[in-house]
């Protein structure tokens, strides 16, 4: 009988070992939907920076299960870092720069590179179209960054320069965004201005990469992840890995 040994590769990002407290003017949280994954998001904002990331209440655990598919035999493995928050965006509208967190599987195993990337303004085009979410009154703008087109409702209610992710550059908070392909959607769920310290975990941005440098290293590491499986399965079985380069939010460096 043929085995097939399905990976599918959650990738989380390993947090910095130092530690520093926000004091946050400005808290938003969000709620994401990302190529059919929930996860909570949220955004400090202190001063003219910015911290996004995402967030879980429970470590992920990486798990094995066996089914029959068209008579074969399937192994789904799950691979997980087993980190609480991940995906972190540290944004300074002073220095024009954005430093995030990617995790790229390199010399079999996974590490953390931080890409830094300068904080242009996104092109947005400006609506007039207006409609209401919630207790807001919100405008529409459209902007294609990152490979992806993105509609984004935001109100001038509440003044604010950054987003969720990295979406930033509008006239007022976002609300909600979304890309066309309905891929990802980010939508507010709370904000709050209480006067409170946070433990964060803040980049190490000393040997921080391109955005170029980044995505060669992703298109790589496909073929480290098959080579290093490859060597642990029996003669004749066949590696099918899903959830890598075709999930990637970003499909550009502009």
């Amino acid at each position: 009988m043929k085995f097939i040994f399905r990976i599918l590769l959650f990738l989380f990002v390993v947090q910095a070992t130092a530690q520093t407290q926000l004091q946050p003017t400005l808290t938003l949280s969000y709620k994401v939907f990302q190529n059919g994954t929930e996860k909570d998001g949220v955004l400090y904002k202190t001063g003219n920076q910015s911290v996004f990331f995402y967030q879980r209440d429970l470590a992920p655990a990486s798990t094995e299960k066996e089914e029959i598919v068209n008579g074969q035999t399937v192994q789904n493995i799950s691979l997980s870092s087993g980190e609480t928050i991940f995906g972190n965006v540290e944004s300074d509208a002073v220095a024009q720069t954005v430093f995030s967190s990617e995790r790229v599987f390199k010399n079999s195993e996974y590490t953390q590179y931080v890409v830094r990337e300068k904080m242009n303004g996104i092109q947005w085009d400006l609506s007039t179209e207006e409609k209401k979410i919630g207790n807001y009154t919100c405008k529409k703008a459209t902007a294609l960054f990152k490979g992806r087109t993105y509609t984004a409702w935001y109100t001038i209610e509440v003044p604010m320069l950054f987003g969720p992710w990295k979406l930033h550059g509008l006239p007022g908070m976002i609300v909600e965004a979304y890309d066309a392909e309905n891929f990802i959607h980010f939508s507010l769920t709370a904000i709050s201005t209480e006067k409170q310290s946070i433990d964060y975990k803040p980049l190490d941005i000393k040997a921080a990469i391109s955005c170029e440098a980044i995505f060669k290293l992703k298109n790589s590491q496909t073929n480290e992840l098959k080579k290093k499986i490859q060597t642990k399965l029996p003669r004749g079985a066949s590696v099918q890995i899903t959830a890598v380069e075709t999930k990637w939010l970003e499909k550009s460096c502009n």
